[in-house]
């Protein structure tokens, strides 16, 4: 992993297999735009604006959407090269992250038939003692997060194998 490892910060991960090329699945995830595809319904997501449609170091977009309660988002791509990026969330006074720190680092691994899609999160919940009673919950829901997007992709990318 790209980042140091601390005592109050979490992790999760998420694995899954899709039934597309590598450079498809790439090209797909590199579009800023995924995210409204891949995301839940109920969540809202929108990207507001964007540098870059398609992403590449220092690439920043800023989002909304409803995690618990409806808030902004504003990252910015600070690894990147072929098949592995990492997206971080930038604080601001203005938008009131639900996190206190997220690191999400992209990999990508395949052939011209199948690609494995990993996805490592570093993340910290705001507000202490508190934040940490709520870790729980948060994996939880980052899971069925995660869950929706595995589904949401390979309905997306595997269809386009059969047009």
């Amino acid at each position: 992993m790209l980042w140091e490892e601390g005592t109050e910060i979490n992790s999760f991960s998420s694995i899954f297999d899709v039934h597309s090329s590598l450079e498809t699945v790439w090209a797909f995830y590199t579009n800023i735009r995924h995210l409204e595809k891949i995301t839940p319904p109920y969540m809202l997501l929108r990207v507001l604006d964007t540098s870059d449609e398609v992403i590449k170091e220092g690439s920043e977009a800023w989002l909304t959407g409803k995690i618990i309660f409806r808030n902004k988002w504003h990252s910015k791509i600070t690894f990147f090269k072929p098949f592995r990026y990492v997206d971080e969330m930038i604080t601001s006074e203005n938008e009131k992250p639900i996190f206190s720190h997220w690191k999400h680092e992209h990999i990508f691994e395949g052939d011209e038939i199948q690609t494995r899609v990993i996805d490592n999160i570093q993340f910290e919940l705001p507000l202490g003692v508190i934040g940490r009673i709520f870790r729980q919950y948060a994996k939880a829901k980052l899971r069925n997060l995660f869950n929706y997007r595995a589904a949401a992709t390979k309905r997306l990318l595997e269809q386009e194998r059969y047009i």
